[in-house]
């Protein structure tokens, strides 16, 4: 047996969320507001699709399509700082916004003998930002001599793509497979962390969220803010093989192979801060690796 943690019992064991007693919502502490934040998400979508299985000459071949119609609706509540008369006079604003996305696709596999396939995709993709990135407040971090600012941004654009994948495969045996494709992807919108140094004093913020910090608001701050870049490309091939070892004896009963290699060229754009203003530069996409095996 095991245990595990109900987080809604304790929620309600201890009323985190009542806004009353240790968990109400600071009003007179500035650096505290800047987490205090919500967002909600609402998506409706709707879909339709068709199927076609037939003959390409001497070639067997299966199709499909489909089309994905995306609504979203987003609300980011948040307290603004900005200029402020007083520290204990936030305003508690809300950012709302609504956008539709239709993302085809269309998948074919022609199968050019019973061992061998040939399959095609296309498709347009969409990838919505965390809700951590379309939290529209904006906190502060001070501490010792550092000083940060961070906000998000609640008009941050989805990831948007269109990809284009061509695979062959080979089934030598049913207990062989063999399978190579090649990849293309573009990607139109994509999402960034941006930190730029600059003074306090050009973010726009009260000088009241300063009282009492020890910072000045001619000091410069590491601003991170989110923002959107034109994306770029990302292009490769992937190998498989898998084996499965039966009739190899019952010492190998049960055991098999399965081996993959994946090789990817990607050039995004980003933004750097080049004293000031914003320089895009091109590198590879972060947190892929061009070269895996397993």
């Amino acid at each position: 047996c095991w245990f595990a943690p109900d987080p809604e019992a304790f929620a309600k064991t201890y009323n985190i969320y009542g806004n009353v007693g240790r968990t109400v919502v600071s009003r007179d502490v500035p650096l505290a507001r800047g987490f205090n934040q919500s967002v909600t998400e609402t998506d409706l979508a709707a879909f339709v699709e068709w199927t076609f299985e037939g003959m390409w000459g001497p070639f067997p071949i299966k199709a499909d399509a489909g089309l994905r119609v995306i609504e979203t609706h987003q609300n980011s509540e948040f307290y603004n700082e900005a200029n402020l008369a007083s520290p204990s006079a936030p305003r508690l604003e809300t950012v709302s916004r609504r956008y539709v996305d239709t993302l085809p696709t269309a998948n074919i596999a022609l199968e050019l003998s019973p061992r061998q396939v040939v399959r095609l995709g296309l498709a347009k993709v969409m990838s919505r930002p965390p809700l951590t990135n379309i939290a529209a407040a904006t906190a502060l971090n001070i501490g010792g001599g550092s000083r940060q600012v961070i906000s998000g941004n609640p008009l941050i654009k989805p990831i948007r793509g269109a990809t284009i994948d061509l695979a062959a495969e080979w089934y030598p045996s049913r207990d062989l497979n063999l399978s190579l494709g090649l990849f293309y992807k573009h990607i139109s919108t994509y999402i960034q962390n941006y930190s730029s140094v600059g003074a306090y004093a050009s973010t726009g913020l009260s000088e009241t969220l300063l009282e009492n910090t020890g910072a000045a608001p001619s000091d410069d701050f590491l601003i991170t803010e989110v923002i959107n870049t034109r994306g770029g490309e990302v292009n490769g091939l992937e190998f498989n093989l898998r084996w499965r070892a039966r009739g190899a004896g019952s010492l190998f009963s049960g055991l098999g192979l399965d081996l993959n290699y994946t090789q990817i060229k990607s050039d995004i754009e980003y933004f750097l801060d080049d004293q000031g203003q914003r320089r895009a530069v091109h590198f590879d996409l972060l947190n892929l690796s061009p070269r895996t095996a397993r």
